[in-house]
């Protein structure tokens, strides 16, 4: 894919699961096709989805989102790739950049 300029909208991400769950992050989209989303925080915060990380299962499936400019974001077959956490006085910060395979926008329309 053959993009103009590279693409980088912040906005808020969340799985299909646990809609009530948004976590900050920044999308990436490259040209040549590369999508990366960065997210500042947990999308999964069960013990399972956790331990399946550690244990190096990083498959996620689609993630939805809400970017800059109010356009909605889908996100299919994504995993993760890079996760670090920090430790610091006020608690413990997780990050996470996720490769993601297809993204779909859709533009929102405020008819107000």
């Amino acid at each position: 894919m053959r993009i103009k300029e590279e693409i980088e909208k912040s906005g808020y991400f969340w799985l299909p699961s646990t809609p009530h769950k948004k976590i900050p992050g920044k999308l990436h989209i490259y040209d040549g096709g590369n999508i990366e989303l960065e997210v500042f925080g947990w999308l999964d915060e069960s013990d399972e989805a956790i331990n399946s990380i550690i244990n190096n299962k990083r498959e996620i499936g689609r993630i939805l989102g809400f970017i800059e400019k109010y356009d909605n974001v889908t996100l299919n077959n994504c995993y993760y790739g890079n996760t670090k956490n920090f430790s610091g006085e006020n608690g413990e910060i997780f990050t996470a950049e996720i490769n993601v395979r297809q993204a779909y926008r859709e533009r929102s329309i405020n008819l107000i």
